[in-house]
């Protein structure tokens, strides 16, 4: 049975989003994802043409936690987007951390009241 003809035998069973699917040619789909790369790189541009990124404020602190940089004046106005991302990079890998330490004690917590009982 052709893929096609069982799609139609269905009908209403089939979940959106194969219907949506249907008939969608995998190279368009691939086409949108290279070209979302290419906006991001030409929003990675300032106006002059020179490569560098605008950051944020918040993105301004995640640059100090993460060590990049030793005061919020040190920071240049413009900066590469691969010291952001590697920033928020580092600070996602200490937030680990924090969570991993948080839930041991917390299980070291349960054990000992679990005991006290």
């Amino acid at each position: 049975m052709d893929w096609h003809m069982a799609v139609k035998l269905l009908g209403r069973n089939i979940p959106s989003v194969l219907r949506m699917t249907e008939g969608v040619d995998l190279k368009i789909s691939r086409r949108l994802c290279i070209k979302r790369q290419q906006d991001l790189q030409s929003k990675s541009r300032s106006a002059s043409g020179v490569p560098g990124y605008k950051p944020t404020d918040w993105e301004k602190r995640f640059l100090l936690w993460a060590g990049h940089f030793k005061k919020a004046e040190d920071i240049p106005e413009t900066v590469s987007l691969e010291t952001v991302r590697a920033a928020k990079t580092t600070l996602r890998v200490k937030f680990s951390y924090v969570m991993i330490a948080l839930t041991i004690v917390g299980c070291i917590t349960m054990v000992v009241r679990g005991k006290q009982t």
